[in-house]
């Protein structure tokens, strides 16, 4: 499972783990956030998807909050395009871009025990069977017709003594007959839920899973991080020194039988920063 890339740490994982490539041999998970990140978002993008051309049964592209016209116009895909390519070609590049975004699946389930997703688990639905019946195969604006989907893509882990504290700040009291003690209003971004390790492991014994893996957050130095106790939740980052002011490390995840996971760093030592 690999999550976002600049173009350079993605070139660093294909000579250290895509060595079949083109033609690959087993198959790799990517969990979003492949555009407005870095100066080559589009080179990018356009790497992944003749990646999943070649390989249609070997490579699975979830969709990240970023991969949305909205956040595009306020970060700054859209304008890198029309940079590149100028107003006419930039934002044709943009709308096929875009086209090919409205139709990338949210979330995974990998060997019957992993959930997949680029922010988490979601407050609105919480039964994958009900999410993947009422989820619109295409779905350019998901903060209005599926907000389940919205909060897969916004949602992040909290440790119980956080949660507490942002409770507290909310003026909400944690309770068990209106899912306050799982879900809160997601302060840091503005938008959807944090939700906790009570909420993580009722959504997996529901689901009858084991795990949930995500990305959406910088690891402050290793590159992944174990949320909550059991590792009930595990966010990877696969996009090692984020900004200049960031030393955080590469890391992907590689997952055997039974849902066992392994952490594997990648050498980016010589990389330049995503965001300069």
């Amino acid at each position: 499972m690999i999550s976002f890339s600049s173009l350079q740490d993605l070139l660093s994982i294909e000579r250290c783990i895509l060595r079949s490539s083109p033609h690959l041999t087993t198959n790799y998970l990517f969990l979003g956030d492949y555009v407005d990140r870095g100066r080559w978002g589009f080179e990018v993008f356009l790497y992944l998807a003749v990646a999943k051309l070649l390989n249609r049964d070997r490579v699975f592209l979830l969709r990240g909050n970023h991969e949305f016209r909205l956040t595009q116009e306020k970060y700054k895909f859209k304008e890198e395009l029309l940079l590149k390519y100028g107003s006419t070609y930039g934002l044709k590049f943009w709308d096929l871009v875009n086209y090919v975004c409205d139709r990338l699946p949210v979330c995974a389930v990998v060997g019957g025990a992993l959930f997949a997703a680029h922010g988490g688990i979601p407050f609105s639905l919480t039964d994958l069977g009900t999410i993947n019946q009422q989820t619109p195969r295409v779905l350019p604006e998901p903060d209005r017709v599926a907000p389940w989907v919205w909060q897969m893509l916004w949602n992040d882990p909290m440790d119980w003594a956080r949660f507490l504290e942002a409770a507290q700040l909310q003026k909400v009291v944690p309770s068990a007959a209106n899912y306050t003690y799982m879900y809160l209003f997601n302060a840091k971004r503005g938008t959807a839920y944090v939700f906790n390790d009570y909420a993580a492991a009722a959504f997996l014994r529901a689901n009858r899973l084991q795990a949930i893996i995500r990305a959406h957050e910088v690891p402050e130095e290793l590159g992944v991080r174990f949320n909550f106790p059991g590792r009930l939740c595990t966010t990877v980052f696969s996009c090692s020194h984020y900004t200049n002011r960031m030393n955080n490390e590469c890391s992907v995840l590689l997952v055997g039988g039974e849902g066992r996971i392994r952490v594997l760093r990648i050498d980016t030592r010589l990389n330049k920063p995503a965001m300069m």
